[in-house]
């Protein structure tokens, strides 16, 4: 059985996982938001 303080840490270490992992989702959207704007400035269509 785990105690507290190993629970506690094991929390921690998922919680944070869990923003890095939203935060990396996030910062994918944004980069292909941007590349599809970018693109459109460029190469507007006819």
């Amino acid at each position: 059985m785990a105690t507290l303080s190993q629970t506690s840490e094991i929390s921690k270490k998922t919680f944070v996982g869990g923003l890095i992992v939203v935060g990396l989702i996030f910062l994918l959207i944004l980069t292909y938001r941007f590349g599809l704007t970018l693109k459109n400035m460029l190469f507007p269509a006819p």
